[in-house]
């Protein structure tokens, strides 16, 4: 590029909280009665989970198996590695790996969140993005950070964008990409390299030069 890109800022995920929350004192009637109907509740759950076991055991949930590693390749998440595989469901309920497009696309891999100024700016200019190169065969997955399929889904038909976006409230994805920071951009080739890793909100100029990295054969 002609002149030195400064990074836009990025936004930190908020902490949990971890103050103690102090409960007000109760009287020693009301204690009493509390405790009464805690054992009293405890001896429902206590028969519901008798009558569930005699009905015998339920079927485990499904596990999703991700790619094994070509020979010679191990996965990772920086850049010159073989992109980590991981499997996340879209808005619709349906199950991406990020293996599938190997040998196939190139991928743009957003970690953002509604609530993220920074993400939102650039998404836009995103959307234009995608439009020019999707014919080319570009893959844009914008996994959503721990937030509730309802609010993703509200925002993206909301704003009108088209590219696939991800939904995983419980961020074991982002974490184990150790995302700490949203946006965070990273560009995978057609054979599943990551060619550039950026955490940071990016001009359409920096995004175009980082899309040839991966479109060009």
């Amino acid at each position: 590029m002609s002149e030195e890109y400064e990074p836009a800022p990025r936004v930190r995920r908020p902490p949990l909280p971890t103050h103690p929350i102090n409960l007000p004192p109760r009287r020693n009637t009301t204690l009493i009665a509390g405790l009464l109907g805690v054992g009293g509740l405890l001896a429902v759950v206590l028969i519901v989970l008798i009558i569930g076991n005699l009905g015998g055991t339920k079927t485990p949930p499904p596990v999703v198996a991700l790619a094994t590693p070509p020979p010679g390749q191990q996965e990772g998440i920086n850049t010159g590695q073989l992109a980590a595989d991981f499997a996340v469901q879209t808005l619709d309920g349906q199950t991406v790996r990020l293996s599938d497009y190997r040998g196939k696309n190139p991928v743009w891999l957003n970690f953002w969140a509604s609530w993220c100024g920074p993400c939102k700016a650039e998404m836009p200019e995103m959307e234009q993005l995608y439009q020019a190169y999707k014919d080319k065969g570009l893959v844009m997955l914008g996994l959503d950070f721990r937030e509730p399929v309802p609010v993703v889904h509200g925002f993206v038909t909301d704003n009108n964008f088209h590219w696939l976006f991800l939904v995983e409230e419980s961020g074991a994805t982002a974490e184990h990409y150790y995302t700490d920071a949203i946006p965070t951009h990273l560009f995978i080739d057609k054979q599943g390299i990551i060619k550039d890793r950026i955490s940071a909100s990016l001009p359409r100029t920096y995004m175009e030069t980082e899309l040839q990295k991966i479109l060009t054969p």
